[in-house]
């Protein structure tokens, strides 16, 4: 919420490193999201955790950090720009 607003009167998608984080971060998201749910519904049919289930689950957390670090660095070089 706060970027929303932080980020509303500047034109972020000129940057080259807006398009990499969203792609990241939005699919690390949605990997995670997918393969918890997945692992929940066999976990509880089967009470047998697959180690297969819990790597790609690890996978989505690896994109999601490597998005926010993606971030900051985007807003590193914003700030940058935006004070000269």
């Amino acid at each position: 919420m706060f970027l929303s607003f932080a980020l509303k009167n500047i034109k972020y998608e000129e940057y080259k490193l807006f398009k990499p984080f969203m792609y990241i971060y939005n699919s690390g998201l949605c990997l995670s999201v997918i393969m918890m749910i997945v692992k929940g519904i066999i976990e509880v049919i089967n009470n047998i955790p697959s180690s297969l289930l819990t790597a790609l689950d690890g996978i989505g957390h690896i994109l999601l950090a490597s998005g926010i670090i993606l971030l900051f660095i985007f807003l590193k070089k914003l700030i940058k720009n935006e004070t000269k």
